[in-house]
């Protein structure tokens, strides 16, 4: 029968997802746990099944939760929670290690994460427990969410779209029209976006390309959006909505700026429009308006005002069947297993 600790640390693993996803940029939905503790989909851009199984008090199970973790083909997170201790840490190197010697298993080890439970972690102790819902969201947020779910987005990644400037609300425009649409042709993108001047446009391409928000088709023109460019737009779209119909951030949104590495969390309650506006956040919702207003962005279209939703999928295979005749596809782009450009075009969780 398991401890009461291995079920506390269970259920708040499910409370700690259920939090996150309370930011509206994932959903969360139950899933068969089969042979596992725990069992989910994460749903966003190329969904996630999730699975974790916990070690608390028999050790000598780590060898065989480990391989069929690591062995079991559906899923594509893998968390492992074991209570930490030396001969525990040392088991799950050894098999770790143990497959990255081997060229054809290591490739198995993508999507598994662990997290250590601190040993004398006590489920009757209230502090305990408390303590461990605070670290079972950092760790998610920072292994689950910002290190596969979003894409690997940063607060470098931010700060490198912050930084670029042009016309204001062009990138905005732009990422929004690429993750909606693709880029097929420059002249398709003027004509969605109602801006004719080249310049600009190859600017914000290049900055996009360069900080991985969008991947090029080979050598050609055409571009698909990634999950971290994706990540980063409905970012953006959640701050505008807040700002659009409420007079506050919400908690949510508070810590997922500050996962950022956005210090001024301030909520600006009038705008100036100008491109002096103060502050990143102040700035990014004036190039949200301007992204609006000069080229023809619909940033909330389709949000549904009493229950919002910030994600959607964008349809990669069909764009990928669309321009099968185009030149071949760097492969090297997707050989990081955890970037999961594509659904289906590999095994590489």
């Amino acid at each position: 029968m398991p401890s009461p600790e291995h079920e506390f640390i269970v259920s708040e693993l499910h409370n700690a997802l259920a939090r996150h996803a309370g930011t509206a940029l994932f959903g969360i939905a139950e899933a068969e746990r089969k042979k596992f503790d725990y069992g989910c989909l994460l749903n966003r851009d190329l969904s996630r099944p999730l699975v974790a199984q916990v070690l608390w008090a028999h050790p000598e199970g780590i060898d065989k939760d480990l391989r069929t973790l690591i062995h079991d083909d559906e899923a594509i997170l893998k968390l492992y929670l074991v209570r930490h201790s030396t001969r525990n840490l040392m088991r799950f190197d050894e098999v770790v290690q143990s497959y990255r010697r081997d060229t054809t298993l290591s490739r198995k080890l993508a999507g598994l994460r662990h997290i250590p439970i601190p040993a004398d972690f006590d489920a009757d102790q209230a502090s305990h427990r408390a303590w461990l819902a605070d670290h079972l969201d950092a760790r998610l947020q920072s292994d689950v969410l910002f290190g596969i779910v979003f894409g690997r987005l940063t607060a470098r990644d931010v700060a490198t779209f912050h930084r670029h400037g042009g016309p204001i609300g062009l990138k905005v425009a732009i990422l929004d029209a690429i993750s909606s649409h693709g880029l097929v042709t420059h002249s398709e993108l003027k004509e969605r976006i109602n801006y004719g001047t080249t310049g600009p446009i190859r600017e914000v391409i290049a900055m996009l390309t360069g900080a991985g928000f969008i991947a090029p088709l080979g050598d050609s023109v055409l571009c698909m959006p990634t999950p971290k460019g994706r990540s980063l737009l409905d970012v953006i779209r959640k701050l505008y909505f807040e700002w659009s119909q409420q007079e506050g951030w919400s908690s949510e949104t508070a810590l997922l700026l500050r996962a950022l590495g956005i210090t001024d969390v301030a909520f600006p309650k009038l705008l100036k429009l100008t491109a002096e506006s103060a502050g990143f956040v102040e700035q990014l919702l004036v190039s949200c308006v301007y992204s609006e207003k000069v080229f023809n962005a619909c940033l909330l279209a389709g949000i549904d005002a009493g229950n919002p939703t910030f994600y959607a999928d964008f349809p990669y295979d069909y764009f990928l069947q669309r321009f099968a005749g185009t030149p071949h596809t760097n492969e090297n782009m997707f050989d990081d297993p955890d970037a999961l450009f594509f659904p289906g075009k590999t095994n590489k969780t």
